[in-house]
C-alpha cells in the first residue's frame, strides 16, 4: 500500500500549449508544462513530427527536477517553416519516461500555399507531338509548360556561350550553337506559391547516319567509318547514292548504308569463310 501511494505521489503528467495553425515564415514550436512531485527528477522527450517535407526534430531525452510546486516548464522549437514546406498536419508531443510513463500530444497544422508543380517539355514542333532533349544546330526548339492549373510561366535559356534569352511559355528559340543549354523556368499564380526549376537540353553540330563498313579480304578485317550529313542533305542522301570513281577493268564499288544487325552478320560470315 505504501509503495502504491509513493508511486501515485511521484506520477508525472504533462500538457502542451501551441497554436493550432501556423503559416509560412513562422516558427513551429510549443510550450509545455510537466507536473510531478517537488524535488523529483523527470526524464522526458519533447518532439514535433511532420508527415510531409517539414524536417522532423531529432529525439533527445531531457532531465529536469520539479520545482517546489512540482512543476517543470519549457519551450520547444522544431524550426522555421520556409517557403518550400507544403501544407500538412504536425504533432507536438511530450513523452515522459520517468518517474512514470505518460504522453501528451497536440496537433499543429501548417497552412501553406499549394504549388502549381509545373512540368516542362522540349519538343520538335509547336504541337509538341514529339518530345526530345537532343536537337541539331539550326533547329527550332519548342518549349511547352504543363500544369494542373492555369499559370503564367517563363523560361530563361542560357546558351553554351553563357548568353541568355527569356521567353514566355509556351514558346520557342533557335539552337544557334552546339553544346548544352540550361533552361530555368518559373510559374506564378495568385493563391499559389511561386514554382521554379531547371533542366537541360543538348544540341549537336550535325545529324549522322548509321556507320557503313568497308571490307578488305587481304587484310582480313572490317573497317567501320561513320558517315555525317548536314540536316538539309539528309533527305537527298536517302534517295540517291554517290557514285565513286571507276577504275580500268573494274566495276564501280558503292558504299552501302547497313543496319548494325546486318553489319555484325556480315562480319561473322566473313570470318567463318576465312577459317
Amino acid at each position: 500500500m505504501l509503495a502504491l501511494l509513493s508511486s501515485m505521489a511521484s506520477a508525472a503528467t504533462c500538457s502542451i500549449d501551441a497554436k493550432t495553425e501556423i503559416k509560412t515564415g513562422e516558427e513551429l514550436s510549443f510550450a509545455y508544462s510537466i507536473s510531478s512531485t517537488a524535488g523529483i527528477e523527470v526524464i522526458y522527450v519533447p518532439q514535433i513530427s511532420c508527415p510531409g517535407n517539414m524536417p522532423s526534430s531529432v529525439l533527445k531525452e531531457k532531465w529536469a527536477v520539479a520545482d517546489a510546486k512540482g512543476k517543470i516548464k519549457g519551450e520547444y522549437t522544431g524550426g522555421k517553416v520556409d517557403a518550400g514546406v507544403r501544407a500538412q498536419e504536425c504533432t507536438a508531443r511530450i513523452t515522459i519516461n520517468a518517474p512514470s510513463y505518460a504522453v501528451c500530444e497536440k496537433k499543429i497544422r501548417i497552412s501553406a500555399q499549394p504549388s502549381p508543380d509545373l512540368a516542362l517539355y522540349s519538343c520538335k514542333d509547336s504541337a509538341c507531338s514529339k518530345k526530345q532533349r537532343t536537337f541539331v544546330k539550326g533547329e527550332n526548339v519548342y518549349l511547352k509548360a504543363d500544369s494542373k492549373v492555369s499559370v503564367s510561366a517563363t523560361a530563361i535559356i542560357t546558351f553554351p556561350d553563357k548568353a541568355a534569352k527569356t521567353i514566355t511559355l509556351p514558346g520557342s528559340f533557335t539552337a544557334t550553337q552546339s553544346g548544352e543549354y540550361k533552361v530555368s523556368y518559373t510559374a506564378t499564380k495568385k493563391g499559389f506559391k511561386d514554382f521554379s526549376s531547371s533542366t537541360g537540353i543538348f544540341v549537336i553540330e550535325q545529324a549522322f547516319t548509321v556507320p557503313y563498313a568497308e571490307f578488305s579480304a587481304k587484310a582480313g578485317q572490317a573497317v567501320v567509318r561513320p558517315v555525317f550529313r548536314a540536316p538539309s542533305a539528309l533527305a537527298a542522301s536517302n534517295t540517291a547514292a554517290k557514285t565513286p570513281a571507276i577504275t580500268a577493268n573494274k566495276a564501280p564499288a558503292v558504299a552501302k548504308t547497313v543496319s548494325i544487325k546486318s553489319f555484325f552478320s556480315r562480319i561473322t560470315g566473313y570470318f567463318i569463310k576465312l577459317f
